[in-house]
């Protein structure tokens, strides 16, 4: 890598709220100086679902719920990893 220029990553590391230490790990693996890949490592911030309204929409303009079951990966080990845009 050229000095001064920063890191290409390809991947985003989403860890769960609370995984401390698998947020951990990952930061030593992907983002230290002799990480080959370097790999972005988030919390997920995600709080809630989004719709909290009391008044729910009279019509619902979604075709299907976008979500389908979570990853292997986040149940089990406490992240995911996606390709950063």
């Amino acid at each position: 890598m050229a000095p001064g220029h920063p890191p290409v990553t390809a991947f985003v590391a989403v860890v769960q709220r609370g995984r401390v230490g698998v947020y951990e790990t990952l930061k030593a693996e992907f983002e230290g100086e002799d990480a080959t890949r370097p790999v972005q490592v988030v919390w997920d911030r995600r709080r809630a679902d989004r719709r909290r309204q009391a008044n729910p929409a009279t019509v619902e303009r979604r075709q299907l719920d976008r979500r389908g079951r979570p990853l292997h990966t986040w149940t089990t080990l406490g992240f995911v990893l996606v390709p950063d845009r």
